[in-house]
């Protein structure tokens, strides 16, 4: 068999930005990468990142957005962090394949410093800054913590890989947060009551939506760079990669 990365994705959108293709829940095998798009949060990405590394994967991605900390990220800027910060404990990122990412990489530079993992989304621009003061971290998602605790425990290669969508100083509109599944998907019923609660969101709501568009094209583009890096490691038998399709 060949060696195979392992892609974990919280959202359909985000894992059909590596695979090239549109992804529904669950495992997808291609030849030389397994996408497991897990739904948002740390049990069901730690539960992915069990199944993915079962079904034969050499290496953990964590692929997909991210929220900025800092405030000088901008939607669309690439963080692939040396670390990842969760529950009082450091997760290093695998330093192999970052330093492959970035040398296959051409785009704006690639931001390193600390990303932090959330059990919960961090909405408000009040909070993403006071936590970028209290820990250094740039970036937060809520499941590359759990990916890389997984990683660390069966000794796999773990690297994350996020682009950042809602900046510092952007508060996430009330229907993006409560109207959506673990999956992104709008729930219309909730969408709609968040919504008639913050009827003036709606601005908020498009300039989120145009970030997210910016984000997807960045993974886009990123994508072959990644499945470069990764084969260049699986040549020196550390991970699998590259390669578009089902």
């Amino acid at each position: 068999m060949s060696r195979r990365a392992g892609i974990i994705s919280a959202l359909p959108a985000e894992a059909g930005c590596y695979s090239g293709s549109p992804l529904s829940p669950g495992l997808h095998t291609g030849r030389a990468w397994l996408i497991h798009v897990c739904g948002m949060g740390a049990a069901r990405a730690a539960r992915a990142a069990r199944e993915t590394l079962q079904h034969g994967a050499q290496c953990l991605i964590s692929w997909g957005v991210a929220g900025a900390l800092a405030p000088q990220l901008k939607s669309g800027d690439v963080i692939v962090p040396r670390a990842i910060l969760m529950d009082g404990k450091t997760l290093p990122a695998d330093t192999a394949l970052s330093a492959a990412l970035q040398r296959h990489w051409q785009g704006a530079p690639l931001h390193d410093g600390p990303l932090w993992h959330s059990p919960a989304v961090l909405a408000r621009a009040g909070e993403k800054l006071a936590l970028h003061a209290r820990t250094g971290a740039i970036a937060v998602d809520m499941e590359s913590g759990a990916i890389a605790v997984v990683a660390a425990e069966s000794g796999a290669p773990f690297l994350a890989v996020r682009v950042i969508v809602d900046t510092q100083a952007m508060t996430l509109p009330t229907p993006a947060v409560e109207g959506v599944d673990e999956y992104g998907r709008v729930r219309i019923g909730k969408f709609l009551q968040a919504l008639c609660r913050n009827p003036g969101g709606t601005g908020s709501l498009i300039a989120l939506g145009g970030a997210f568009r910016r984000a997807r094209g960045r993974l886009r583009a990123l994508a072959p760079a990644l499945q470069a890096a990764l084969a260049e490691n699986a040549q020196a038998g550390a991970c699998g990669g590259g390669g578009h399709g089902l």
